[in-house]
């Protein structure tokens, strides 16, 4: 009778040990790997379609609920018709012509991006192929020789 108790409490102890090792292994499996998933799922993270399930999951499985008792289901959002029509092309300032001619449109102290913004009309970048930055040496010694004669004074008012 004695032994028969002993092995009840062995394979009880045992068992109980084996499950809730089992539920702590569960536990850890699921967590979120970086610390600022709390921010991020406050900002729509954890349904924001620009990032993959498989990002969301992977950094943030706890914190958005893709794992637990009643895990939430993470879908990867469907993508969207793009439309081939072009967007239409246009001068942001009506100083752009002024600024071609003292070499807004070709100087590598603007970058492209700036100069697409401000005079995609008049600097011929309607097509995004068109305009193309210049290495950071070229840049360099563009500051040194840039004729901004007022072009940097209309940006900055």
């Amino acid at each position: 009778m004695k032994l028969t108790l002993v092995i009840v409490l062995i394979v009880t102890f045992f068992a109980t040990n084996a499950s809730s090792s089992s539920s702590a292994a569960d536990d850890d499996d699921c967590k979120d790997t970086s610390d600022k998933c709390v921010d991020w799922e406050k900002h729509g993270f954890c349904e924001n379609c620009y990032y993959k399930c498989d990002d969301r999951k992977k950094y943030c499985s706890k914190t958005c609920g893709f794992c637990g008792d009643k895990p939430v289901e993470c879908k990867d959002c469907t993508p969207t018709t793009v439309s081939t029509t072009p967007a239409p092309c246009f001068d942001a300032v009506d100083s752009c012509k002024h600024w071609k001619e003292k070499g807004f449109c070709s100087n590598c102290f603007y970058k492209c991006a700036d100069r697409v913004k401000w005079c995609a009309k008049t600097c011929g970048f309607c097509s995004s192929d068109k305009c193309v930055d210049c290495d950071r040496t070229a840049q360099f010694w563009s500051l040194l020789s840039v004729e901004n004669d007022g072009v940097m004074t209309d940006l900055v008012r």
